[in-house]
């Protein structure tokens, strides 16, 4: 695939870096949708290169402006660093946009793992604070449950180390110690745990990707039940057979990368 321009820019008086991914022969006065994306890594782990092949494809697919930001990383920059990072990034692509030829008014977010937590935080932020305007949020096996995660975890016990659990329970609460270093009062934090967020109406139609054997599946179709109750237009799609991470695998597991950019693109074209 032809990938076009890819730049490294710095969010101007926040210092947050981002790259953005602008489609191959888009027109000098054309103006694309823009997907701000957000990388897994426990919120400890990651950066816009570990990510690069995933943005590069979903901007020459879908055509669109994709911009991956590099927000601040735990333990050095614990809770709520990242969110904050997360926010304003979005906040400044939003109202920038036609500075890198993006349409403000079609901009989703996109994260996997700790990013899709990032994804959903700054959509329940965006609509507290009425800016900026979001268009969809596409989460691929986020991590949502936070304080309750232990009891969605326990839902899992059937996955085995012959199933290919890349992410494991030890993992999860260690990342998750991490990122809450020094954190006195998380337990009932909605930027942390989003799923307890009591009331999820008017957010923006929702993409979840999940897989089989990831212990994040369950909370992560918790949420996808908890934004259909609200009457959020949800859709989720499920990998069996597939670990946590699996999108990372791009060259071992080409059919199902495939797939869930298809999905993408697919969802773009109602909603973006």
């Amino acid at each position: 695939a032809e990938y076009g321009q890819i730049t490294n820019s710095k969010i101007t008086d926040k210092e947050i870096p981002i790259r953005i991914y602008t489609p191959e022969k888009l027109h000098s006065t054309d103006h694309s949708p823009i997907l701000v994306f957000f990388h897994g890594g426990g919120f400890v782990l990651g950066d816009l290169d570990t990510h690069d092949s995933i943005c590069a494809n979903l901007s020459s697919r879908g055509k669109y402006i994709v911009v991956a930001v590099e927000y601040r990383l735990a333990p050095e920059h614990p809770f709520p660093a990242a969110v904050e990072d997360c926010f304003k990034a979005t906040d400044w692509i939003y109202h920038h946009a036609a500075e890198f030829r993006g349409d403000s008014n079609r901009l989703a977010v996109i994260g996997d793992s700790a990013g899709g937590n990032l994804s959903v935080v700054v959509c329940l932020l965006a609509r507290a604070q009425g800016s900026p305007k979001i268009s969809a949020q596409v989460l691929v096996y986020p991590a949502v449950a936070g304080v309750l995660s232990s009891t969605y975890m326990d839902k899992k016990n059937h996955i085995s180390p012959d199933d290919m659990a890349l992410l494991r329970k030890e993992d999860i609460r260690w990342f998750v110690l991490k990122y809450l270093t020094g954190t006195s009062d998380f337990s009932s934090d909605v930027r942390f745990s989003p799923l307890l967020e009591k009331d999820l109406s008017k957010l923006p139609p929702a993409l979840i990707i999940l897989a089989e054997y990831d212990y994040l599946e369950r909370e992560g179709f918790a949420y996808a039940e908890a934004l259909h109750k609200a009457r959020v237009p949800t859709f989720t799609v499920t990998y069996y057979g597939m670990p946590h991470g699996f999108l990372s695998l791009q060259k071992i597991l080409l059919e199902q990368f495939e797939s869930v950019m298809n999905e993408i693109v697919e969802l773009s074209l109602i909603h973006i």
